[in-house]
């Protein structure tokens, strides 16, 4: 359970960095009268920080020492 610790909030941090940088682009199109130009920069803008998002996570599970598999063996006498 603990190897899959970092994977269990991530879908979580992804939905909500989409629906935050989408939603901000939606207000600021509804504000300036801009339609549908914020809300695509929100988009694309999202979708770059679930990918900086995915490199984090992956470069702090890629750096976690992997438990070594010993095999402590007695030497036949």
């Amino acid at each position: 359970m603990q190897e899959a610790s970092p994977y269990l909030g991530l879908g979580m941090q992804i939905a909500m960095s989409m629906v935050f940088f989408v939603g901000g682009g939606y207000l600021l199109d509804q504000w300036l009268t801009m339609t549908p130009w914020l809300t695509i920069v929100g988009a694309c803008l999202g979708m770059v920080a679930i990918f900086v998002q995915l490199i984090r996570v992956t470069k702090e599970i890629n750096q976690r020492p992997k438990p070594s598999k010993r095999t402590d063996t007695a030497p036949n006498e």
